[in-house]
């Protein structure tokens, strides 16, 4: 990777400040969420085109889980529309999901965020550089090891999002990092006390041939259960679309394996909604 930078915001409903000069910073930490996506000039298997997988709510067993599902809908479709617009403004092939974690940083402290995929070297390096009752800014590092491979800062305003994408990366070869620092309501400022598991082998839900020739499109809500050494205990469909694609999600999931969820710490099985969007690429599709 040579360069790091913002993706343009009006493509993105993304919006980016400079800091201002003398900003007032806050002694407190900072809570954060994170979402990684790669992208690629290249196609990917064509059974999987037009597939994006989310992962949603995570709750410990036995905890009262509500109305995850639109929750885990509206994440989904969040995610699916950015991952089209970088690949529709950029012309890539493929936009794929790598995770989403939150975190909460203190003033100063560079936080190591996972890397871009397991065993890669190449990993997001964030640090709160300031904050004011606006907006936050960060320091974003792409580097492998000790190598800084592309530097930038960005300043946020609280409920907003902003994408940094590196170009020209080995790994990818493209890397989006969204960051996204929560609302000042009260409620959204509790650190959430679960890591949530963390993909470390997947297979890609296909798109069946049947349900492309039928134009069939869609969220698939998948609820697992992953126990604390990471392998799914059992699946259910929360929301499905078509009998054909719920199935082709389901069967995919099933070979997932995660680094466990960790409750203080502590490797806890939980309840992990997935969400499976099913889209249509209307540019390649034949009419």
């Amino acid at each position: 990777m040579n360069r790091l930078a913002l993706v343009p915001a009006a493509a993105l409903a993304a919006v980016a400040f400079v800091a201002p000069a003398g900003a007032a910073v806050s002694p407190a930490a900072q809570p954060t969420a994170f979402t990684l996506l790669t992208g690629s000039p290249e196609p990917g298997a064509a059974a999987s085109r037009g597939v994006l997988l989310v992962p949603g709510t995570v709750l410990p067993l036995g905890a009262d889980a509500g109305d995850t599902v639109r929750s885990s809908i509206s994440l989904a479709n969040e995610t699916a529309d950015l991952a089209d617009k970088l690949r529709q403004t950029l012309r890539l092939e493929r936009v794929e999901f790598e995770y989403r974690t939150n975190d909460v940083l203190e003033l100063d402290q560079a936080r190591d965020l996972p890397p871009v995929r397991p065993g890669s070297r190449v990993a997001p390096r964030v640090t709160l550089i300031g904050y004011n009752d606006e907006l936050a800014t960060y320091r974003v590092v792409f580097a492998e090891g000790d190598r800084i491979l592309a530097d930038t800062s960005v300043s946020i305003p609280y409920g907003r999002r902003s994408v940094i994408g590196g170009l020209d990366g080995d790994e990818a070869p493209y890397l989006f990092l969204v960051v996204q620092p929560p609302s000042r309501e009260a409620d959204d400022l509790e650190a959430d006390r679960i890591t949530p598991p963390r993909v470390v082998a997947k297979v890609p839900p296909a798109y069946p041939e049947d349900a492309r020739k039928e134009r069939l499109e869609g969220v698939v809500v998948i609820q697992t259960v992953i126990d604390k050494d990471g392998a799914i205990e059992r699946t259910r469909v929360l929301k499905g679309v078509h009998p054909s694609l719920d199935r082709a999600a389901v069967e995919a999931v099933r070979q997932w394996r995660f680094e466990p969820a960790l409750l203080d710490g502590k490797a806890v099985a939980v309840h992990y909604n997935l969400t499976i969007n099913y889209r249509l690429d209307t540019e390649n599709e034949d009419s």
